[in-house]
């Protein structure tokens, strides 16, 4: 669990951008938090990057860096709301998608940790109602791993645009529940959002906590996210961006929101993009750059 340390602390940082931002003076255009000096140069090149998005049609983006516990450069871009005008400021809320899955997997972090729960026991330990598998057993390490053989969203995408809300996260398994799986648990990496569904839903049975209720109580409130809330209208993981350990972190794609989240454990740098448009951060291949330029 020691490789997680690093990255909760990305979540700290980002608290203080929230509580940073009180001071910042709304703009025409941008509303900042006031950047570090010895990192000018490298937010003005930054800056160049997120224009791209701009120019190329992005409403809105909103960005955020932290280095060693601090927030250097927090800023808005463009418009939280076209129609009427409203500037994205360091407050307005994004959809962050799939970087929920990072979040998910700091919950049950500190549930090991804490001797709540045990990873590599079958889920029905905790989940009893969840049926059991005729290819084998599914714990929650494979499935933080994506690798218990749960499926992603069907080919038509027709469950990825569920107009049902959902109050509990139990209840929300019956999307997939009765399917099979798609390989023996452990044989094979296959992405699956479903699977980290079954995590949340896991997670919220072995510590008798309803699951928002714990990520707000043992995630967000220690880390200060106090603008961090569920999207109850649209439903972690990490992964090595370079292949060579250098940047953590994911992308998160929803109806209306995209992200991107990076963090550099050696150096502790932390970097958050989001964009209130749909798919829209692959308008630039360079944006992951940005990173680089806050290395020492």
């Amino acid at each position: 669990m020691k490789t997680l340390i690093p990255k909760i602390t990305l979540f700290l940082l980002l608290g203080y951008a929230v509580s940073a931002v009180g001071q910042s003076v709304p703009l025409d255009r941008f509303d900042t938090v006031s950047a570090a000096s010895n990192y000018e140069q490298a937010i003005i090149q930054a800056r160049e990057e997120i224009q791209v998005l701009i120019d190329g049609g992005a409403p809105g983006v909103s960005i955020a860096v932290g280095i060693d516990d601090q927030l250097v450069w927090a800023e808005g871009f463009g418009y939280a709301d076209v129609e009427f005008k409203a500037p994205v400021s360091t407050l307005t809320k994004f959809r962050i998608g799939s970087v929920s899955k990072s979040m998910t997997s700091i919950a049950m972090a500190l549930l090991y940790e804490q001797g709540v729960i045990d990873l590599d026991v079958p889920i029905q330990t905790y989940l009893s109602e969840f049926p059991v598998k005729e290819k084998g057993p599914v714990t929650l390490r494979l499935l933080a791993s994506h690798r218990a053989g749960v499926r992603h969203y069907l080919p038509d995408g027709s469950d990825n645009f569920i107009t049902k809300h959902y109050n509990n996260v139990v209840d929300a398994l019956e999307i997939f529940e009765d399917d099979p799986l798609l390989s023996v648990p452990g044989d094979e990496y296959s992405y699956s959002s479903h699977g980290y569904e079954l995590l949340a839903a896991t997670l919220q049975e072995a510590s008798g906590e309803e699951f928002l209720g714990m990520m707000r109580a043992r995630v967000f409130s220690p880390l200060k996210l106090i603008e961090t809330v569920a999207d109850q209208t649209y439903g972690l993981g990490w992964v090595d961006f370079n292949g060579d350990g250098s940047w953590f972190g994911h992308t998160g794609g929803s109806v209306g929101g995209n992200t991107l989240f990076m963090v550099h454990p050696e150096q502790n740098v932390v970097v958050a993009v989001v964009c209130n448009l749909s798919g829209y951060l692959g308008a630039n291949r360079n944006l992951r750059d940005i990173g680089e330029l806050f290395l020492e």
